[in-house]
């Protein structure tokens, strides 16, 4: 019997003298560092001469009186290009006709080329809304690599494929603002690779910020100086602000663009004094745009000008014209302008009358309040400025 076994394994292979080819058996070995093949020949009444093909190292040991077995071994430094590669071993022995022999054929395992991504490069832009298409893939494996996909260290699928020793893995998605820095990475392993060969982009987009936000004091007296900030989303690149004050252009004293792990938000303080010749309403707005491609994003802020109303006139009564008592007559009160408009009470020496009307013309910035009433001593109206 002739057997033929890598080192550490229980695996034999006997054999018969035949006139035929028949004793010439293969098996396929993967091997994947040094590893010792043996040829082995237990229990013959006479010495048994073993050859093989390479460089060995042959062993006769003593089985009882009259038996031998014997062992010959050689030492395989596999690479890739031996792989395919038979081994044989002939037993030579003065009872055969014809030597037996035993083949072996040797694969060998190797780990797979470091992966590659194609459809990005590290630096390019892409923007929010374009659909990406990333491709990995690693060749010369064996077996074929496996391919994973991570973002953020967070496993995601994609669609893997094989082909010979070549193995492929794409995914593709429509670009979000939160891909923005995002580490896409592809892990290429196989038995060989105990830890994974990685590669890994991180993705650039230009995108525009959601929104902006302005804060400030929504108020303020003639003469007063005031100061409004306005503040972007998060965009990337970073937003250029730019504020109109009542329809004119204004450039900001002071604006900042602040880092963030995602992108850059930005932000910028207008400062103006209100004067006499503001009317009642102050308006800002406040633009932002960082790409051409994408829109512009904006927010008006209203800021409410204080000042008080011209003193009241009574109209529908002469200083000098006697009432007669039980008569009914009609009054008219006025204030010209004010912002917020003046609060007008009628009064009767010192008791407030109520039953009165008010009206407001935003045409002639006037406040007014009609009262019917039934003379009587001590009529008299006092404006009230703010209201309440």
């Amino acid at each position: 019997m002739l057997g033929l076994q890598r080192s550490g394994e229980n695996v034999e292979h006997a054999f018969t003298q035949e006139t035929s080819n028949k004793d010439i058996v293969s098996r396929l070995y993967d091997v994947t560092s040094n590893s010792p093949l043996i040829c082995y020949a237990p229990q013959n009444r006479l010495i048994v001469s073993l050859t093989c093909a390479e460089a060995s190292r042959t062993t006769v040991r003593r089985e009882g009186e009259k038996l031998y077995s014997t062992l010959s071994s050689i030492t395989l430094y596999p690479k890739g290009d031996t792989s395919g590669s038979t081994y044989t071993c002939e037993a030579l022995h003065p009872a055969l006709e014809k030597p037996l022999k035993t083949t072996v054929c040797v694969g060998v395992l190797y780990p797979p080329r470091h992966p590659e991504i194609k459809g990005y490069q590290e630096g390019d832009l892409i923007h929010a809304g374009d659909h990406l298409s990333l491709t990995c893939s690693s060749t010369g494996g064996k077996p074929p690599a496996e391919l994973q996909w991570l973002r953020n260290g967070d496993i995601i699928q994609g669609s893997f494929s094989t082909v010979g020793r070549d193995s492929a893995n794409t995914i593709s998605f429509t670009v979000q603002r939160t891909d923005n820095n995002a580490v896409y990475t592809c892990a290429a392993s196989n038995p060989l690779t105990p830890v994974p060969l990685v590669t890994a982009v991180k993705l650039s987009v230009v995108f525009s910020p959601s929104f902006i936000l302005i804060d400030g004091p929504s108020e303020g007296n003639r003469g007063d100086t005031i100061t409004l900030t306005c503040r972007s989303d998060v965009s990337n690149p970073p937003t250029e602000l730019t504020w109109l004050v009542d329809g004119v252009t204004f450039e900001p004293q002071d604006t900042t663009f602040h880092s963030v792990e995602n992108g850059w938000y930005t932000t910028s303080n207008l400062t103006a004094i209100i004067t006499r010749q503001n009317k009642n309403i102050k308006v800002f707005t406040c633009i932002a745009q960082n790409s051409p491609r994408h829109e512009k994003v904006f927010q008006t802020f209203n800021v409410s000008i204080l000042y008080p109303p011209e003193a009241p006139t009574i109209i529908g009564y002469d200083d000098n014209t006697e009432l007669r008592e039980g008569d009914h007559q009609s009054f008219t009160c006025s204030a010209l302008a004010g912002n917020p408009p003046a609060e007008l009470r009628w009064y009767r020496g010192d008791i407030e009358v109520c039953l009165y009307k008010t009206s407001l013309s935003p045409y002639h910035h006037m406040v007014s309040t009609d009262n019917e009433l039934t003379p009587a001593p001590n009529y008299g109206v006092r404006p009230g400025w703010p209201a309440g």
